[in-house]
């Protein structure tokens, strides 16, 4: 669960100053031993660079309390969205802080996350997608285990079709790598998906 209250001061036309506190829950409904909340104090600017060009940048602290461990640390985050025309948008989205994801035996991950994301409406029917994202990650193992440090990169591509006025076919390709010095935690994967959906 995420709670966020946002304060907006329109400082020029296109630049708007951001103070903004969020509260972050997460309960495993298997594990009792993980679950964990953060407090954020964060400070921030959006931006309108043109018509085609925008970006957003918070920064902070990190209030980070788990059933493991308490800390403290920087948290930032930073997205540019660009239109390089009507039909194509390039979207950019950075993120630095506590991640509570795949912790197993560590007290804690904090990980650095940077990614670049675009699509292409191709016609009124067939839209394309691809992405490119990097992952470091920093498990601390406290009195239990080792510290380990992680690198991962995720490939993706795919493409939606519209059949109907409501109804869509879709298809897409993934790639991972995870690096890790812990040579038991690296892998490699390709997934293929094939999908269908429908709105009302």
């Amino acid at each position: 669960h995420l709670i966020a209250q946002q304060f907006s001061y329109q400082w020029k036309p296109r630049t708007a100053l951001v103070a903004e506190y969020r509260y972050r829950m997460t309960n495993y409904d298997n594990r009792d031993d993980v679950d964990y909340h953060s407090h954020y104090v964060l400070a921030g600017i959006d931006h309108a660079w043109s018509q085609r060009t925008t970006a957003s940048l918070r920064a902070g602290a990190e209030f980070f309390s788990s059933d493991r461990s308490d800390e403290v640390a920087p948290y930032a985050e930073m997205a540019i969205n660009y239109s390089l025309d009507r039909k194509t948008t390039v979207s950019w989205f950075s993120s630095l802080g506590y991640d509570g994801t795949e912790l197993q035996s560590y007290d804690n991950r904090y990980a650095l996350r940077t990614g670049i994301s675009a699509q292409h409406q191709v016609d009124r029917k067939l839209s394309l997608n691809g992405g490119l994202s990097y992952v470091y990650s920093q498990f601390d193992g406290g009195d239990q285990t080792d510290d380990v440090t992680e690198n991962s990169i995720l490939v993706s591509a795919g493409l939606n079709y519209l059949l109907w006025q409501n109804v869509s076919v879709n298809a897409g390709y993934s790639y991972t790598l995870l690096e890790s010095n812990d040579a038991a935690r690296e892998f490699d994967r390709n997934r293929v998906t094939l999908g269908m959906s429908a709105s009302f």
